[in-house]
Order: C-alpha cells, then sequence, then structure tokens
C-alpha cells in the first residue's frame, strides 16, 4: 500500500505544483538525451525486473509464474500507458 500511496501522492504534488506556464515554456520539450536516458531505463527495466522478482521464489515452477506474470503485467502497464495517453491527450482525437 505505500507504493499506491507514494504514486498518488506524486501525481498529487506535480498536479497542483506545475502551472501553464511551466508546461508552456519552451524549454519543456524532449530532446536526445532525454530520449536516450528513458529509453535505457526502460530498457533495464524490462530486462532485469522480471528476473529481480522471482529471485526469491522457493522453486523452478514458482519463478517461471513469477516471470510470465511480470511481464504480463509489464505489457498491461504499456498498453494502458498508450491508451490513457491518447484519450487524455489535448490534441482532439
Amino acid at each position: 500500500y505505500i507504493h499506491i500511496f507514494g504514486a498518488y501522492f506524486g501525481l498529487a504534488v506535480c498536479f497542483f505544483l506545475t502551472d501553464y506556464k511551466a508546461t508552456a515554456h519552451p524549454d519543456n520539450i524532449s530532446c536526445y538525451t532525454s530520449d536516450l536516458f528513458a529509453f535505457a531505463g526502460t530498457l533495464f527495466l524490462w530486462l532485469l525486473w522480471p528476473s529481480f522478482n522471482a529471485a526469491i521464489a522457493p522453486t523452478g515452477i514458482e519463478r517461471v509464474r513469477a516471470v510470465v506474470n511480470t511481464v504480463i503485467s509489464l505489457t498491461g502497464a504499456t498498453v494502458m500507458s498508450f491508451v490513457c495517453s491518447r484519450l487524455l491527450s489535448s490534441y482532439g482525437y
């Protein structure tokens, strides 16, 4: 439960502390370096997180189940990120 609280607390703080001027500022765009670091972080997450989750499983089948469940949850989170981004974008698509 502490992770859910931390996630929603961080989103609420960002929502209340960010104004339109900061969002519309010309420096608030992506660049090659930030895109490269985001890609590297995503790659490490997808490659290392399933084995990290399966490390404490006692036997082989539980480890496989932990890896499969982690990959399924990462896939679901990725798909929902794209869906929510599309639905909540201000472009009106």
